[in-house]
Parts: C-alpha cells; structure tokens; sequence
C-alpha cells in the first residue's frame, strides 16, 4: 500500500501470474517447466515486471537480458512463499553481527509467522498440494543416488509428506525426515522427526 508500507493490498496483474504458477505446479509440472512455460508465454520476470511499474530492484538487468527469462530457483521460491495465503513472516533472515552487512537465511522454524494480516491470492487447499508435490518429487542428489522414501513417508499427525533434509551441523553429519506442514513456518503441527539410517534399517528389517 503506498500510502502505508505496512499494510499489503493485490496487485491482480501479478497475482494473476503467482495463480498461474502454482496452478501449473498442481497440474503435475516442476520448476524448471514452469520457468520454461513463463518465457515461452513471454511473462515478464519479476525483476523486469518492477522496473516496469517504476518501482526499483535490488541488482539491475544487465544490458540486452531477456525480459522473459525464469529461473526454476525464482519459481521455487515463489511456490513456498507463505505470505500468499495471506500471512505476515518475520525474522526470515538475520545480520552476522552488528559490525557486518551481510545477510543470513534463518531456519524456517525460527520464523514468527502471523496470520491473515492481509487479503490471501492462493488458498490453503492449493498450498497444500502444492507443498505436498514439492515433497514428494523424488529428487537425484549430487552424488547420484535418490532418495528411495520420497513421497511415501507421512507425518502421523497431520497426513503432511515428510520432508528430507541434513543436519550438517552435527560432528557427524546425518540425513533426515520432518513434517513439512511445521517446516513451512506455520507451525501448524509438531516437529516430528526421524533419521534417515534409522528408517532404512527398520524397513530393511521389515523385508
């Protein structure tokens, strides 16, 4: 709103792109397509979208960018951005310390999340799913391998796909599964949690 910054209203010629995105993610398409059908269909990206309405952005274009050019990393960004269902999310990042510049993400469960603060262009229904596929899409890794439990591990609670992760931050690093609903930053649910070795072996012994 320009007349005040804290309060956030519709722009319905962006929206109606944000709702297109996510429908193509419902429909069964990942980033990466839906990057590659926004230029296609020559959407203006959203840097350019900006400057477009006089608005400033934080690295300008270079000379002769094309306008149209999506990055499966903006669309993925966009497809989890909570504050489309209509929420207000603080403390996303943080400083290094008061002597540094620099800025740094936080987890997603130390962000404070407020709800219906303003007027909502996704539902929760078609958040959901699409959180759900983002899950459940079996991703190779860097060293090859895919992650054989993708999309079949449920949180017991609320029905959510598990998300995987690393805690690199452990001496001895290890992989993981938690509930994506809490990961979301709505803290909706708990944060259920198993390891990865753990689950292999249990399953293994199953067999």
């Amino acid at each position: 709103d320009p007349d005040n910054k804290k309060k956030w209203i519709i722009d319905e010629e962006a929206a109606a792109v944000v709702q297109q995105i996510f429908a193509l993610c419902v429909s069964g398409m990942g980033p990466t397509q839906i990057a590659k059908w926004l230029e296609k269909s020559e959407i203006l990206n959203p840097t350019f979208y900006w400057l477009s309405k006089g608005m400033k952005v934080g690295n300008k274009p270079k000379p002769g960018a094309n306008p149209y050019k999506w990055t499966n990393e903006t669309v993925s960004r966009m497809l989890e951005k909570i504050e489309y269902l209509g929420h207000t999310v603080n403390f996303k990042t943080r400083k290094q310390s008061y002597k540094s510049k620099k800025t740094c993400y936080n987890p997603e469960e130390k962000w404070l999340v407020f709800e219906n603060t303003h007027e909502a262009i996704i539902s929760e229904d078609v958040f959901r799913q699409v959180q759900e596929q983002i899950c459940n899409r079996r991703r190779r890794q860097k060293n090859g391998t895919t992650q054989i439990f993708s999309g079949l591990v449920k949180c017991a609670d609320c029905g959510w796909s598990l998300a995987y992760g690393m805690n690199s931050q452990n001496k001895n690093p290890y992989a993981h599964y938690h509930c994506s609903k809490y990961g979301q930053g709505l803290h909706q649910c708990s944060m259920h949690y198993i390891r990865y070795d753990v689950l292999y072996a249990y399953v293994l012994s199953r067999l």
